[in-house]
């Protein structure tokens, strides 16, 4: 029992390691009008944050009309 135990705390703590050191994902929602800026702006931004936090992002996007994205935010994507 004891080494059941010793182990689900080891597998645990090792999930959880992994997914700390995992690199950070966001999600940039905007308008269609703004997807050209935001291709160039998204790079610069990943370049500043590895400059500051010596790690990775991923920056995902979603573009759409106003009244599509509002739709989508509310409803969590």
């Amino acid at each position: 029992m004891n080494k059941l135990f010793a182990a689900s705390l080891l597998a645990a703590g090792l999930a959880f390691a992994s997914a700390a050191q995992a690199a950070p994902t966001l999600l940039n929602v905007s308008y269609d009008v703004m997807r050209d800026f935001y291709k160039d702006y998204n790079s610069a931004f990943q370049k500043h944050w590895k400059d500051e936090k010596n790690e990775d992002v991923t920056v995902q996007m979603s573009f759409g009309g106003s009244s599509k994205q509002a739709r989508s935010v509310i409803d969590g994507l």
